[in-house]
């Protein structure tokens, strides 16, 4: 049984400090997700009250969505991974299992299961983690709302990534203008300065041998190493072959919704190009920075990555918007 997600606010209280999280008391997935919509395209969830919807959307139990003239959208089916189009002058409410047309036409239901593989299961981890997430910022906020700051130059780098000739970029923090880097990608180095007021560090990895390496960063200043990790992270070289598959259903994607960010975010972050799933995550809350339920798959991904800095700017952005 699939219900809204529910939150509940909890408030620390320190002297000179009011902090303010959500907690994630139920956290249950949604039943479609809307996209493509078209013209006057309005969603409910009382059948009074009406809302125009002109991005992606997330659809619970008792949603309803009204098309009208020359206007129409998509519907994704999260648990049974299927695609419906919904014509102009139409009206659906969403049910424990499927939809109910009450008026006008809704075609039939296709399989997109080997494109978007399982939302369903995607989405109630994202918003697992997003709460783990909250909850350690907020007891991070509260042990350190005490004490001064401090020098870090201590450097988090993505546990495990993908990269490829078409996606061949890997980021990682920037902890300060007086600090350089060095990559090391099994025994090749790679000596890298950066611009002093950039937030992150952006480097895009010559081909690789296709397969599995390890990899780490270490942090220099004036040319004098002062941290590297003690243990390696891993990265993986798609082959040509690998590539050529996700280029091929990236297009299927396209063909589904070719202006949406969030549909190829979401299945480049499935085949483990985060970096990627990054970019396009971004380019959707640019143009749609008012879809805030699908904030928490940015989140995710910046904590993937190890961007903290980038991570808790977005969970801002989340509770001022929720």
């Amino acid at each position: 049984m699939y219900k809204r997600l529910i939150f509940v606010l909890i408030i620390s209280i320190i002297p000179g400090h009011s902090l303010l999280f959500p907690v994630f008391a139920d956290i249950q997935a949604p039943h479609y997700l809307l996209n493509k919509p078209k013209g006057s395209v309005q969603y409910s969830r009382d059948g009074q009250k009406w809302s125009p919807i002109s991005s992606i959307k997330y659809l619970y139990i008792n949603d309803q969505v009204k098309t009208g003239n020359d206007s129409s959208c998509k519907l994704l089916d999260q648990q049974y991974r299927t695609i419906q189009s919904m014509s102009e002058n139409s009206m659906i409410i969403v049910q424990k299992i499927g939809v109910k047309t009450k008026y006008g036409n809704l075609s039939k239901a296709h399989s997109v299961n080997h494109l978007l593989g399982d939302m369903n299961k995607k989405y109630f981890n994202v918003m697992r983690k997003v709460n783990n997430i909250l909850n350690k910022s907020k007891k991070r906020s509260v042990s350190n709302a005490s004490k001064k700051p401090t020098i870090q130059y201590k450097l988090k780098t993505a546990r495990k990534i993908k990269i490829s000739s078409e996606y061949p970029d890997i980021v990682w923090e920037h902890v300060g203008p007086e600090y350089s880097y060095q990559l090391f990608i099994d025994s090749h180095r790679f000596d890298i300065n950066v611009d002093k007021n950039a937030s992150t560090v952006r480097f895009t990895v010559p081909m690789l041998k296709s397969g599995k390496h390890d990899y780490y960063v270490s942090v220099l200043k004036k040319g004098v190493h002062l941290y590297k990790p003690s243990k390696t992270s891993k990265l993986y070289f798609l082959s040509k072959q690998e590539q050529s598959e996700i280029l091929s259903q990236k297009v299927a994607i396209e063909e589904i919704d070719p202006e949406n960010g969030f549909l190829m975010g979401n299945f480049l972050e499935e085949k483990g190009l985060i970096v990627a799933a990054m970019d396009y995550y971004r380019q959707f809350f640019e143009s749609n920075p008012e879809e805030n339920q699908m904030r928490p798959f940015l989140i995710k991904v910046y904590s993937d990555l190890r961007l903290g800095h980038l991570k808790e700017a977005e969970i801002n952005r989340y509770n001022k918007i929720h």
